[in-house]
Order: C-alpha cells, then structure tokens, then sequence
C-alpha cells in the first residue's frame, strides 16, 4: 500500500488517498493516526463523503484490491482543531 497524498480538504479536513501498487490485495491495512479525529469518511476522487467509516480507537482499517485507489476524508474533532 502506498500513501500518495495527504493533503489539506474541505471545511477544515485531510484527504488522505492511498492506493495498491503490488497488484496483489491488500487485507487489513492498518493506519495509525494522532488522536483527535472526529470522522473518517471514504470519499470519491472529487473528495466527496460517501460513507462514514469506523476508527478502532485511533486506526483505520479496510481492505484494498489489486491496484485499487482509496480516498479518505479525515474530519478533525474541536480538540484536533485547538493544536
């Protein structure tokens, strides 16, 4: 799995895309991130919500296919906001 962009979003959030360049599935990709996230979303390349995804404590984990692209749109909590 490849980071390619993190980047500054709508309204105050981070954009996050990934994607798979092995072309092998990916399960259970775990990304760690700092506390004080409100939401994460999956988003579309318009970066665009298109469905809330859960954060186990503070990791996002999903699953990637062969050479498929994800966008996730990191949406900060007031405390993420202060800092």
């Amino acid at each position: 799995m490849v980071a390619s962009a993190l980047k500054p979003g709508p309204d105050g959030s981070l954009i996050l895309r990934v994607y798979e360049a092995t072309g092998q599935p990916a399960k259970a990709v775990r990304i760690s991130l700092q506390p004080g996230f409100a939401s994460v979303s999956e988003a579309n390349l318009m970066e665009d919500s298109i469905r809330r995804v859960g954060l186990e404590g503070n990791v996002l984990a999903f699953d990637l296919g062969a050479h498929e692209i994800k966008t996730f749109r990191l949406e900060l909590g007031q405390a993420g906001r202060d800092h």
